[in-house]
């Protein structure tokens, strides 16, 4: 037989035949790791995404996130969120296709997300709307790594909240200053405002829960309307809600063994005008005039519009309409628009 390869020849084609039977493998090899890898990360997403989906209830925000004029549907998104929570799910809030946001929504979800503990979301895409909420303060208050922390408390924006002090004397002096400058008006007319702010911060003593007497939690929202020489006072009370802690006096307390037999929409005229007060004694030597000083500034012309909105019931201070509500807030919520009648032609 004919020797095809010499020995030495032999060896080189062995070597070499092995060489490209190894640069194949290595490709192969790399190619395969590259599918594998692709395959591992496309599980991982589809697993995350899933898991996600699990974790994070999707809800996305009405497109009229505002809650003075959309009252029920605001309250709704936020209940409907509670029933996650309690569950231990998050929450992401999806606010992307909002067309209508004000800043009495953002000061309620600001009061109602603070504390929780497993939630995400974003702003709205109208630029506008994003530029309200970004610059809200939202940011400064809320775990993240959000660029949009520490925007808030800026020419047109100031959120405080208070935990322990009942009444905040210099808060309630920046508040006024922000709106008595926005708006045109002048030191003299410092009183409405003001006053109704010190009756709020000491209402959130009246209206706490029994065992927390002392201990409120309140929020404030000041927005200077950059369209209209219009500043908004938006003033969360996370207590009970006026109703769930009032007793009533005259034909209430003759007629009805307890108040929880009478609706709360029913009580609304008393309240007003003060035939009402707080179930906690010891109170009444601090509590000033309250709501009736409060309605009785609401109704003169410094003020646009005037709402009070507590557990079921909403109330437009300025007209004294009310209306029954389907949700409750477990709280009270009040807003009024600051107005300089000459600059806004009234």
């Amino acid at each position: 037989m004919k020797k095809i390869y010499t020995q030495n020849k032999w060896k080189k084609h062995l070597k070499r035949r092995s060489g490209k039977a190894i640069r194949k493998l290595i490709k192969e090899n790399r190619a395969n790791k590259s599918k594998k890898k692709k395959r591992l990360q496309e599980r991982l997403f589809d697993y995350e995404d899933t898991h996600q989906k699990k974790t994070y209830k999707l809800l996305p925000a009405p497109s009229n996130f505002s809650f003075i004029d959309n009252t029920e549907e605001v309250l709704m998104y936020l209940k409907d969120s509670e029933k996650y929570f309690k569950q231990k799910r998050g929450v992401n809030f999806d606010k992307s296709n909002v067309e209508i946001m004000t800043s009495d929504a953002i000061a309620l979800f600001i009061a109602f997300i603070s504390g929780k503990q497993k939630f995400r979301g974003n702003a709205p895409r109208k630029e506008n709307l994003k530029k309200l909420f970004e610059e809200s303060g939202f940011y400064d208050f809320v775990a993240t790594k959000s660029i949009n922390k520490g925007k808030g408390n800026n020419e047109f924006s100031m959120l405080h909240r208070e935990t322990n002090n009942i009444v905040e004397p210099e808060i309630a002096g920046e508040a006024v200053y922000r709106g008595i400058n926005h708006t045109g008006l002048s030191m003299k007319d410092t009183d409405p405002v003001y006053d109704t702010l010190i009756e709020c911060m000491q209402n959130t003593n009246n209206h706490a829960s029994l065992n927390k007497y002392g201990n409120c939690n309140w929020w404030l929202y000041v927005y200077n309307d950059p369209d209209e020489k219009i500043t908004k006072y938006s003033f969360v009370d996370l207590g009970v809600g006026i109703f769930s802690s009032l007793v009533a006096n005259g034909l209430v307390n003759k007629f009805f063994k307890s108040i929880n037999t009478l609706p709360n929409i029913k009580l609304v005229d008393d309240l007003l005008n003060g035939k009402i007060q707080s179930r906690i004694t010891a109170d009444n030597q601090i509590r000033g005039k309250g709501i009736p000083q409060i309605v009785e500034y609401a109704r003169t012309d410094y003020f646009k519009r005037f709402y009070i909105i507590a557990n079921d019931v909403k109330i437009n201070v300025k007209t004294s309409e009310k209306w029954q509500l389907n949700t409750n807030i477990n709280g009270t919520f009040l807003y009024w628009e600051l107005q300089n009648t000459i600059n806004n032609g009234n």
